[in-house]
């Protein structure tokens, strides 16, 4: 049963695997960190500094949680622009890495005073960061249906307001309803007519509306209004075009981008990207390498207030850097910058994912055996990953592929085919799934060429000239002789 069930996930992944390559062009989204992509506002309307909330916050600390919420609910009676106890409750747990007991402060907001909106905006937010899109349209929906008769606090209702109606505009997005989109950001644009982000938005909605034109007057706008932070107007619309499938198009614009702002680190590191996506390799490394150059220097020159921004561009760029080198098989560089953005950001996943995986491939120059010493580093780095999210379908795969380099195959196998029942195979999960299982088990030979050609379908991906190796190899293989039937038992004569 349990060999059956290890099959019929591997068939499964080699179907997924093909489904993805056959409605997706860019395979790499989760290795960066995407840049510009909307993100939902938080619901909380700042608290004025009262006696009652500081000491509330005193006793929170000190875990007398009633206390904390009956001086809470005192200081919203004092201050109507206060959001209820439990929603402050909600953020002081979330903020101290206490998610069961934030979410129960949240349920027991909505329980509380049903007719506040602050706790559903909330929810409506948490589903759209959980992709539940349409939990999130309903959430939102009851929010603006209570914002209706909400007269506490005309501060509160109108910040309300606009998280509520950026909400359903995000579910408009997902579910691609670009000219419902369009109308409520116009809607957003008249309520914050500066805001850079929505302008960006709005040039998504017209430009996936087959309105180029405009969406390319608005993705100026957002740059005029944004600054140096926001990407170059040219790389922009050829993100949309290589997003949309006009690969032609995203090729002119994208080279417009760099005749025009070819010292701008965030273009050059788009660039990159989208080579990286496009397959290639050689204008993918030109562009990471000169992306971390730029942004190494402009961090030097920029006012603090916006070097949280250039840290954060400096950081996508150490990933791409050790991106290339690891594409090039060159795993001492790779692990320089992925050491690097770890130290920058500890907590970063694309930094420690790629530093374990670039880690395990080092050999022993002596023996050419895996380094032991890095090989044990990358275990502790990806352990730890997958104790934060061990159904993360990512951190299975690399799991999977740092213990079969360990030598730990069985493990290995088991890890490799939780990825793949995810449903949500890269072609670098293939690989390591095909590689693993018919090095543990022969008989896998048929499901790991399949795995194999379909991994190979994707015009590039980190193991591609090994998982070509590969199936070349299986190919060249005799096929297995067949088992013979075992020979009927013949009932003795005086068996009745």
């Amino acid at each position: 049963m349990a060999s059956l069930w290890r099959s019929l996930v591997v068939a499964l992944a080699v179907v997924a695997l093909w489904a993805v390559l056959a409605h997706s062009r860019a395979l790499f989204g989760q290795a960066v960190p995407p840049e510009n992509r909307p993100t939902p506002p938080k619901a909380e309307t700042v608290p004025e500094r009262i006696p009652e909330a500081d000491e509330a916050f005193e006793r929170f600390k000190a875990r007398d949680w009633p206390s904390a919420v009956e001086l809470l609910q005192r200081a919203v009676k004092k201050n109507k622009n206060l959001p209820p106890a439990h929603v402050i409750m909600f953020q002081w747990f979330a903020q101290s890495g206490q998610g069961f007991l934030a979410r129960m402060s949240l349920e027991q907001a909505v329980m509380s005073d049903p007719k506040d909106p602050e706790a559903i905006v909330i929810l409506g937010n948490i589903a759209l960061q959980e992709r539940r899109i349409n939990d999130a349209e309903l959430t939102f929906l009851k929010a603006e249906h209570l914002l209706k008769d909400f007269d506490k606090s005309p501060m509160r209702k109108g910040i309300l307001e606009l998280q509520t109606l950026s909400g359903l505009t995000n579910v408009d997005e997902a579910h691609e309803r670009w000219k419902d989109a369009q109308a409520k950001l116009e809607l957003l644009l008249q309520l914050s007519p500066r805001d850079a982000m929505v302008m960006q938005r709005l040039a998504r909605a017209l430009f996936q509306q087959g309105n180029a034109a405009e969406s390319l007057k608005w993705l100026r706008k957002s740059k005029e209004v944004g600054g140096p932070d926001i990407l170059t107007p040219e790389a922009a619309l050829a993100k949309f075009y290589e997003q949309y499938g006009d690969h032609r198009n995203a090729v002119v614009w994208m080279h417009k981008a760099l005749d025009k702002a070819p010292e701008d680190a965030a273009t050059q590191l788009v660039a990159a990207r989208w080579a990286l996506e496009a397959g290639q390799l050689d204008d993918f490394e030109t562009h990471a390498v000169k992306g971390l150059q730029l942004a190494t220097a402009e961090l030097q020159r920029v006012p603090e207030e916006r070097s949280a921004q250039v840290m954060a561009r400096l950081l996508n760029a150490k990933i791409l850097r050790g991106l290339a080198a690891l594409f090039r098989k060159d795993y001492a560089t790779a692990e320089k910058y992925f050491e690097a953005a770890r130290l920058q950001s500890p907590g970063n996943f694309a930094a420690t994912n790629n530093l374990a995986l670039t880690l395990c491939e080092q050999t022993d120059e002596h023996t050419g055996q895996p380094d032991q010493a890095k090989l044990n580093r990358a275990l502790e780095l990806v352990n730890a990953n997958y104790k934060i999210d061990p159904r993360n379908p990512e951190i299975n795969s690399t799991l999977g592929w740092v213990l079969y380099r360990a030598g730990m195959l069985a493990r290995a196998e088991d890890a490799l085919r939780q990825a793949a029942s995810s449903g949500n195979v890269s072609p670098d999960t293939a690989y390591y799934l095909a590689q693993v299982s018919y090095d543990h088990d022969r008989r896998n030979r048929e499901l790991a060429k399949n795995l194999l050609e379909a991994a190979l379908n994707t015009p590039f991906f980190s193991m591609r000239a090994e998982a070509q190796t590969l199936l070349d190899k299986i190919k060249a293989e005799p096929p297995p002789k067949a088992e013979p039937l075992p020979k009927a038992v013949e009932k003795p004569k005086n068996a009745r």
